[in-house]
């Protein structure tokens, strides 16, 4: 490759957590150049930004799994033991109205 020098930056996310660097290499000497590094900082800024930016995209393209209305037939539950239970004449309708990301487990069929 024949580096002679090189400048880095870090890219720090809005958590103020370093997420990678960004680097340029010359195969010459590189002279300390305080504009140089300016302009690397703010490119490492905006590449921090895009990364982020494109890592929210991803969490928001990820399905989500809406849970409906589910559809349960209510029972008599008799009061001595050992008389069988009769269905009533009507169901209960038990609505969900979260929105949950799918597990692993949802996602295979037959795990349950």
């Amino acid at each position: 490759m024949g580096t002679m020098s090189y400048l880095g930056v870090p890219l720090i996310n809005s958590a103020k957590r370093i997420i990678g660097h960004l680097v340029v290499f010359d195969d010459q000497s590189m002279p300390a150049d305080p504009l140089a590094l300016s302009v690397m900082e703010t490119f490492a800024a905006r590449a921090s930004a895009e990364l982020e930016r494109n890592q929210a995209d991803e969490e928001a393209r990820r399905p989500r799994v809406r849970l409906g209305p589910a559809r349960i037939p209510l029972v008599a539950v008799p009061a001595k033991a050992g008389t069988p239970c009769q269905p009533l004449p009507f169901t209960a309708t038990i609505r969900h109205p979260r929105i949950v990301a799918p597990t692993q487990d949802m996602a295979r069929p037959g795990s349950h």
